[in-house]
């Protein structure tokens, strides 16, 4: 039975536990999680927060470091290239043709709970707008993919997509996301070919009190089939 049936199907049975409860690194599978970032004394911290997050069959609420999780994107997030409609709709910077197969996880948490998918996003929230000038910077500062895979991030606008983050042109200064303190907002996440990704983000904000901050993380994601183990995770949690 796939992952996201059975998880499906426990849902209503599973108990919202602290994220100390979680130990060594899980399969985040469904549910509502965010990259964002917080204040940790005096320094920066990203991570991701869970908001209702299913890792490994239970229900989790917290924030925790990328190291914790791996971000499962599992074989219903499959689609086809949208196609282009010249001077409005283009969806090149994905990397890859009209019509092609990628993975996307959606920016609707309804169409999240469809396909049984996370539902994943970038938030400030857990900041105090008040303590910061100007946008928080989210930056991709490099990717590790499969052989011909790509990362991107888009959000759909009108009249066309809006892009924040492609590997398919190179990764450069180009490749982030700025927000405002106390936001919160979900992007589509796009990869082309199954397969483990490592993608690596920093993060940049300027405090009143202690200046310029950064911070960085890598976060792992296993697109479809590369991660078997989710379902003996999972049968394990349940036993």
């Amino acid at each position: 039975m796939p992952v996201r049936f059975l998880l499906s199907a426990l849902f209503a049975g599973v108990l919202s536990l602290p994220m100390s409860a979680l130990g060594a690194t899980g399969v985040y599978s469904e549910g509502h999680a965010d990259i964002s970032v917080r204040m940790n004394g005096n320094q920066l911290e990203l991570g991701i927060n869970m908001l209702g997050a299913i890792i490994d069959g239970n229900l989790f609420d917290g924030f925790v470091s990328f190291s914790d999780i791996l971000l499962y994107v599992p074989d219903s997030t499959l689609e086809p290239r949208p196609a282009n409609f010249p001077g409005v709709l283009d969806f090149d910077p994905i990397g890859i043709g009209e019509g092609e197969d990628m993975y996307r996880l959606p920016a609707s948490g309804t169409e999240a709970i469809t396909l049984g998918a996370p539902f994943f996003g970038f938030g400030t929230y857990l900041l105090n707008s008040a303590d910061f000038v100007g946008s928080i910077v989210f930056q991709l500062v490099d990717v590790v993919s499969p052989p011909g895979g790509e990362f991107a991030l888009y959000q759909d606008a009108f009249p066309g997509p809006t892009f924040y983050m492609t590997t398919a042109d190179g990764i450069s200064a180009a490749d982030k996301l700025q927000l405002p303190a106390g936001a919160h907002d979900h992007f589509n996440f796009v990869f082309t070919k199954d397969g483990i990704y490592d993608l690596g983000f920093s993060v940049t904000a300027t405090h009143r009190q202690f200046g310029q901050l950064t911070a960085s993380g890598r976060l792992s994601a296993g697109v479809t089939t590369t991660v078997p183990e989710a379902s003996s995770m999972l049968l394990a949690s349940v036993a």
